[in-house]
């Protein structure tokens, strides 16, 4: 392969552009040239493109990743079992699992959901009444391993246990019940007070002032006109007439009084 090669020359003073002389090269050469630095820039572009769909390629990928959740191996412990303190255990002695483990194995998560070719799981899920476990067979469970003293008084300790849910639950209810008739006292008694601001009518003035001269005449004596003339009768006392005319003005007047308070405070209702 040739190359060019530029070689100046230099004019005269007089001439205001340079002029450059090149060596000749020959005609095929130079295609042959031109292809090849076509070629390698093409590469060039290639290569930059591959890399830069790579490193698009590679944060996707990530990205991918670190938005799915795998699983690979299934851990399994077994426990014994014991004896319970779980309440809801209607018949026999309640059941739960000992702490500490007796087995401890791991398998993967194909092989413990028993997947076949098709993807289809052969495992299938029990049901509420295949994990219920009749009394009969608990007490066979740990007769080996408990006495039967020791199952009898679990047995008496979740019943009292469930005696006790149940009546707190019922109290529950009446403490509901409890607290609305409180809350209807209180909103009864706050109106009371708002409705007692109001001046009061006529008949609650009567009612007042009758209860205040009832307090002011419980300690005073009383003029008991039978109990007088007895003892006048007796000779304790000496009571003239004008004092008998003074004492049965005053009781009627209190018997008219009354009558008439008595009477307005009908009049009063029935209006």
């Amino acid at each position: 392969m040739t190359t060019v090669v530029k070689i100046p020359k230099a004019l005269p003073s007089n001439r205001k552009t340079h002029q450059f002389l090149e060596t000749e090269v020959p005609k095929d050469d130079r295609e042959e040239e031109k292809t090849f630095l076509e070629e390698e820039s093409e590469c060039h572009e290639v290569d930059s493109v591959v890399e830069e769909d790579a490193a698009a390629v590679t944060q996707d990928t990530v990205a991918i990743e670190s938005k799915t959740v795998t699983f690979n191996q299934v851990h399994i412990q077994e426990h014994f079992v014991t004896l319970g303190d779980h309440p809801s255990t209607m018949r026999g002695p309640p059941l739960t699992l000992s702490w500490a483990p007796c087995e401890t194995y791991a398998m993967h998560i194909d092989e413990f959901e028993c997947v076949d070719s098709d993807g289809r799981v052969d495992r299938l899920r029990r049901s509420g009444p295949e994990l219920r476990m009749p009394p009969d067979v608990r007490r066979g469970m740990l007769k080996y391993t408990h006495t039967s003293t020791e199952i009898r008084k679990v047995e008496v300790e979740a019943r009292k246990v469930r005696s006790a849910r149940s009546l707190s639950y019922a109290l529950t209810e009446v403490e509901y019940m409890t607290v609305l008739v409180q809350s209807a006292a209180r909103k009864l008694r706050r109106f009371r007070r708002k409705s007692s601001k109001d001046p009061p009518s006529p008949a609650e003035v009567w009612l007042l002032k009758d209860k205040e001269q009832r307090k002011a005449s419980k300690g005073k004596p009383k003029s008991d006109p039978l109990l007088l003339g007895r003892r006048a009768s007796s000779g304790t006392t000496k009571i003239t007439q004008n004092h008998k005319k003074e004492i049965n003005d005053t009781l009627r007047s209190e018997e008219l009084d009354r009558e008439g308070a008595r009477r307005r405070l009908e009049e009063l209702t029935i209006g």
